[in-house]
């Protein structure tokens, strides 16, 4: 059953937002770490990934991972963080846009309802991400060792997307089920 119906309180609403702003923090306060603290923390994951996938290839028989294919991983690592980040940044914040309109439960033809709540409230959550997203890159400016790179608000704005798109099917659906 979806919960966010027409009958919303604000009590709903309020905590919708709370856990926008507290997601935004948590990307914040890992921004604002240090070049080497940001390596160090992507440097963890990156052992138990890189042990883990060393131990499934020498099972198959194939030769450990090069230097060069961990400093890949790394990267990889580093850059699917951001997408999950915004990715979930996606999921709270159309989410937050959709609760707080107050009518994500009404009844009405499909066709109708589509073109209300999957446009405006899925550009208003990409508005809202993307822009966290170029403020976020700006602030690791003033943060040593850090940089703004906007191939990497690109890549929050494509989590961003996949996150808020995702959320809308499964809105959706839940709306199909209720009406129909």
């Amino acid at each position: 059953e979806c919960h966010d119906g027409p009958m919303v309180g604000r009590r709903t609403r309020v905590g919708a937002w709370t856990l926008v702003g507290a997601w935004m923090l948590l990307i914040f306060l890992l921004s604002a770490q240090s070049a080497d603290e940001s390596a160090a923390l992507s440097g963890a994951n990156l052992r138990v990934v890189a042990a883990f996938l060393d131990a499934a290839m020498q099972s198959l028989g194939a030769a450990a991972l090069s230097g060069e294919a961990v400093g890949g991983l790394h990267t990889v690592i580093r850059k699917a963080a951001h997408f999950t980040a915004y990715l979930v940044l996606g999921v709270l914040t159309v989410r937050a846009v959709v609760v707080s309109r107050g009518d994500a439960g009404v009844t009405e033809p499909p066709q109708t309802r589509v073109r209300q709540w999957v446009r405006r409230p899925g550009l208003v959550a990409m508005l809202i991400a993307t822009a966290y997203a170029a403020t976020d890159e700006v602030h690791q400016v003033f943060v040593p060792g850090r940089s703004a790179e906007f191939t990497d608000v690109l890549l929050d704005s494509l989590g961003a997307l996949v996150g808020i798109w995702l959320y809308l099917a499964w809105h959706r659906r839940q709306i199909d089920r209720q009406s129909g």
